[in-house]
């Protein structure tokens, strides 16, 4: 059923009658571009420090950022739904089931970049049919937007994670080489074989 805005005409009381969807001007339109980033930027930062503590850091740490986001995403938009930011935290906290464990690094900002598109896409398209708009409208660039995030976020976690192991390898190589560099600088000298004595021939 239509839905109508009666909207002033002038000073003489008329008044003009538009329909009240997105056609309509002066009807706001929160857009998608920072409702996305609000919503794709904690969750992904939320699992990148929650990885400190591990897959169960990683799972807390998405959740909390991915329901943060989504409660300031809603705030932007003028929403207001528990069920979609306890949806949003579900998807955050996918992460932790340490999906994509063990492949190679390219693989795994894949797994972030889908990660991302997830959370933009389902944000926007829920946001879209809350408030009655075409579920399609500003999906795509939702996704996009969020793959983008995503990604970049895996790439940053792919990086710290190197940059980690080097300092833990390199930790590593100075622990070992400790004992050789004290004893060159106490200048010790290995102790000579022992020599013993000929012993006559039994036989």
């Amino acid at each position: 059923m239509a839905e109508f805005d009666l909207q002033p005409l002038d000073q003489t009381g008329g008044f003009d009658i538009q329909p009240l969807n997105q056609e309509n001007p002066n009807q706001e339109n929160p857009g998608w571009f920072i409702p996305t980033a609000l919503r794709v930027v904690p969750a992904v930062a939320g699992s990148l420090l929650g990885g400190f503590g591990g897959l169960a850091g990683v799972a807390a740490g998405g959740a909390a950022g991915a329901g943060l986001g989504e409660y300031l995403a809603q705030k932007y938009s003028g929403e207001d739904n528990a069920k979609q930011i306890a949806l949003q935290m579900a998807l955050g906290a996918i992460p932790g089931l340490g999906i994509g464990k063990g492949l190679k690094p390219l693989a795994q900002v894949g797994i972030r970049a889908a990660e991302g598109a997830a959370i933009g896409g389902v944000g926007q398209g829920a946001s879209n049919y809350l408030e009655d708009r075409p579920l399609t409208e500003g999906l795509l660039p939702a996704l996009g937007l969020g793959t983008a995030l995503g990604a970049a976020g895996g790439a940053a976690e792919q990086y710290i994670r190197g940059r980690q192991a080097a300092k833990a390898a390199d930790f590593s190589a100075k622990l070992n080489e400790a004992p050789a560099a004290a004893a060159g600088a106490l200048d010790i000298q290995p102790l000579p074989a022992a020599k013993l004595p000929n012993e006559p021939a039994l036989f």
